[in-house]
């Protein structure tokens, strides 16, 4: 495959293609997490790239942080939106599986931005700055984690609303929904993290997740299990009805922060400071490889990590602003 260097993305930007990933073809099972090399890399898309989001179509890429956030066609990385949220920060987004909507977290604020839009439709008030974002498989249900510790959810259709959580935790603001939108998990203020039924938002359980502090939690694509990882450093699998431990999972040496699933179930990745980054087999409790080393000359974390769609490939956030694509 070609090399070509420093190929212009956007206005500003520079994109590595190291290996020209066809994103298009016939649909493989599974992300190659042995064998997943490094295909394409976008330098500094925003001035602190902070968080990723892969439309559930697979066709367009959002990275946000400090001065907005850009978007990107998957067919050569093409830039094709510069949206500035108020405040300039785009901390957190998540596509709307249905329309393929964008919300973007920033400054109180959640936008929702339609596709090809650069100004946003309607708003929510959060209240504090936004960190976690999730919306529902439906794309009726639109839930926010802000440092104030509190998580909200709203009606995507009427704009009210619909419940309230707090005493979440201030400093893991993360959360996610289940596939079948039937729970959201989220870090509480006191390291366990709640489960909460979404037909009456009343809440299941806790699941006791970390003695410090939990910095993310991730539903499996089934349902049936949900990774954490925090302050510990290890990653940790529960059983999601019963909140039973499944795997605790060393490796990380220093914290990570971010978490994600592959959407077959088979691969897990997390990521954090010094920009490490882990890939794990969920299933038997073991690591699979380092993708990135920790680089201990910096404090810097690795934000956040996305499989797309279809787990053909996996993008990642740098400590130097970047955004990496891996896959086969």
């Amino acid at each position: 495959m070609p090399h070509i260097p420093h190929r212009q993305a956007g206005a500003g930007l520079a994109l590595i293609l190291l290996f020209a990933p066809d994103l298009s073809g016939p649909v493989r099972t599974g992300f190659d997490a042995r064998g997943a090399k490094l295909l394409a890399r976008i330098e500094k898309p925003v001035t602190r790239t902070l968080v990723v989001a892969w439309s559930a179509d697979g066709k367009e890429l959002a990275i946000g942080g400090e001065g907005g956030v850009k978007t990107f066609d998957v067919r050569g990385w093409r830039q094709t939106r510069s949206i500035n949220p108020p405040g300039g920060y785009g901390l957190a987004l998540a596509y709307d599986p249905k329309s393929h909507a964008l919300a973007v977290g920033g400054l109180q604020i959640v936008g929702i931005y339609e596709r090809g839009a650069v100004d946003p439709g309607r708003q929510f008030d959060a209240e504090h700055y936004v960190y976690g974002l999730g919306i529902t498989r439906d794309g009726r249900t639109l839930a926010a984690h802000s440092n104030g510790g509190k998580v909200i959810v709203w009606s995507r259709n009427s704009g009210g609303e619909l419940v309230r959580f707090a005493g979440a935790s201030a400093y893991g603001c993360s959360l996610s929904f289940s596939r079948d939108s039937r729970h959201l998990a989220f870090p509480t203020g006191t390291h366990d993290v709640a489960l909460v039924e979404t037909s009456t938002w009343k809440e299941r359980r806790r699941i006791r997740a970390d003695a410090s502090q939990v910095c993310a939690v991730v539903f499996s694509p089934d349902g049936r299990r949900v990774a954490t990882c925090g302050y510990e450093l290890n990653v940790r699998v529960w059983e999601a009805e019963t909140g039973r431990l499944l795997h605790s999972m060393p490796g990380h040496t220093r914290k990570p922060t971010s978490l994600a699933w592959s959407p077959d179930g088979g691969t897990l990745v997390s990521n954090g400071f010094g920009g490490e980054v882990m890939l794990w087999d969920p299933a038997r409790g073991k690591a699979i490889r380092t993708l990135r080393e920790n680089d201990r000359s910096t404090n810097d974390l690795v934000n956040a990590v996305v499989f797309s769609p279809d787990g053909r490939a996996l993008a990642v956030t740098l400590p130097n602003n970047s955004v990496e694509i891996w896959g086969r």
